[in-house]
Formats: C-alpha cells, structure tokens, sequence
C-alpha cells in the first residue's frame, strides 16, 4: 500500500503544476503537437548540413530543408496506453530525485512518440519536448529508459537556463567563444546533434606540449551518405579538435582559424581534455552530452563512477541553482 500511495503520489506531477513545484508537468503530445515541434525550423533544422538532411533519409541524393521537414513531420507516432504507462513508470522514479534540487525548468515538458527513423532510433529533444523513439520505448528495460530520459531532462534544463548552462560547461572546462563556422572542407559533411545544435564553447587543452583553446567538432567520415552500406548516420561520426586562434587564460570572446592551414586532431593526440571532463561517460561528442550523461548518473544516486569529483561540481551548482 506505501508503495502504491507513493506511485500515486508521484503521479500528481505529471499533470498538474502549481507554482512553487519543483518539477515540471508533463503532458503526452498529440499527433498534431508533436508535428509543430518536429518541423520547426529551429536552431537544430538551420545548421543542418547536406550530410544531415540525406543520412537521415537514407539516401546519397541532395536533399532540401522542405523535403527534410515533411520527412520528420510523418515520423510522429500516436501513444499507446502501454507505452504512457512505461513512460508514467520511469517519471514516477525521477520525480523525487528532481524535486530534492530545485531547478529552473520549464512549466511543462512535451513527450512526443516517433517511428524514431528521423534521429537515427535515439532519444533526443527539440524545444521543451522530449522525443521518445517507439524501439526505445519497446526494447529498453526500465533502468535503461529512466537514464535515457534523465539525460534528455538535462537538455531541456539547460534550454530553458542559458545562465545555469554556462556554470556547468565551465564545471568541465568549457567556456563561451563564440559560434565557430565549420572549416569550409567539411562544412557539408557536419553532423549536427538537435540537444547541442552550436559549436560555440572552446576548452584549453595541450597539443603537443602547447597550450590553446580548442572547440569539439563532429562531421561524417564520407561526403555522402551510403544507402549501399545502410545503417544510421552514427555510424559515419568523426570527432576532431579544432584549435581556434586568440584567447590566453581566457577564451577569444569570438575564436577564429585559418581555413588553409586547419589544426584539427583527434581527441587521442591531445591532453587535458578527461583531466577536465572526468571518465564518467565516453558519451564526449559535446560538453552538453558529457554533462547530461553526469547529470543522469547523479538521478542514479547509486551508481559507481570513475569521477566522483565531477558529479560533486554538478551537484553544488544545480543546488546553488533557483527555480524559475
């Protein structure tokens, strides 16, 4: 009986916000809403490269924004009761561990279902909407499913707190630079991620023994995407380290390079980088991944990790942290 009344307890979040609640409502998205949220022509749908649009479709043919948007748009999935229930589930879990740490979040996080075959069959956010793929929902046990949305939550955490979002990326390193273009070489095979669609944060690291800034930058390993070879576009990701020019102690208020001479390396030829971010995932592609990843193991409470120092950083800034 305790549990049950504590499930239901639970529960009352999801529907109902006042306005001291230390969590966010949430609401199941109709088909209709989860179509305005997938075709807006975000951040997200603006950088999108060449690469992006096609390796979605699955295709090696030049594909436009029009045609992207109506694409994703038919990726809206209606809920079953079966998948509200999983989902309801792993809110109930996650409710108390956000209620403990107060937090800017916004009134209301939009749960939308997908086919899943716009994002490559993961989890990701657009908005204040997390998008739920319907294998993930199918496949993923529980605890599984509870990380993921964990994780997701982050993403619209730092969405709706630019200030908040700035704390935890100087936690690991990370600071403002300014939006960085991509070196006109692989400007059309980038590979743009919807929860970090920026590359504007640099961190200092050594490369060969020198000190500079550098900014993470995440591109496709072929111009053009295989529909021989199939399969996802993660499975053509590349992560390079792009030394920008300018900044001491500091990053360049707006880092710049030369196009000509690109001094772009790999993440195992530089040092300083795990110093900084911890071991806590390999999840590196952004610091936005690396901190959503840590923010998960910190709903966890109870799992082991490598740096435990990280989680504490985390922890003291969301706690230092007011709701909206």
């Amino acid at each position: 009986m305790k549990r049950l009344f504590a499930f239901l307890f639970a529960l009352c979040f999801l529907y109902a916000p006042r306005a001291d609640a230390a969590v966010p409502a949430f609401a199941f998205a109709t088909i209709d809403q989860a179509k305005a949220v997938l075709t807006a022509r975000d951040e997200f749908v603006q950088r999108l490269s060449p690469f992006d649009r096609a390796a979605r479709l699955k295709t090696n043919a030049d594909v436009s924004e029009a045609q992207y948007l109506i694409f994703v748009g038919t990726q809206a999935a209606a809920w079953s009761e079966a998948d509200k229930a999983q989902v309801q589930a792993v809110l109930a879990d996650l409710t108390p561990r956000l209620a403990a740490m107060p937090l800017p979040w916004p009134a209301t996080v939009l749960l939308i279902k997908t086919t899943g075959q716009e994002e490559g069959g993961a989890p990701y956010t657009r908005a204040n909407a997390i998008i739920l793929p319907a294998t993930v929902l199918s496949r993923a046990p529980r605890g599984e499913l509870q990380e993921m949305v964990a994780h997701e939550l982050f993403h619209i955490l730092t969405r709706q707190s630019p200030a908040l979002k700035e704390k935890l990326y100087a936690a690991i390193g990370f600071k403002p630079c300014g939006e960085v273009a991509f070196p006109l070489v692989l400007r059309s095979r980038k590979i743009t991620s919807p929860d970090a669609p920026k590359n504007d944060h640099c961190i200092r690291l050594d490369f060969a023994g020198e000190e500079a800034w550098a900014i993470p930058l995440l591109f496709a390993t072929s111009e053009r995407y295989d529909p021989a070879r199939g399969g996802e576009f993660f499975a053509y990701l590349e992560l390079s380290f792009l030394k920008v020019e300018g900044g001491g102690a500091e990053p360049p208020a707006k880092a710049t390079y030369d196009n000509a001479q690109l001094y772009l390396v790999p993440v195992t030829a530089i040092r300083g980088f795990t110093e900084q971010v911890g071991r806590n995932t390999e999840y590196i592609i952004h610091p936005e991944e690396i901190l959503a990843d840590n923010f998960s193991l910190l709903l966890a409470q109870d799992k082991a990790v490598a740096s435990p120092d990280v989680l504490q950083k985390i922890r003291a800034i969301l706690l230092a942290a007011k709701p909206s």
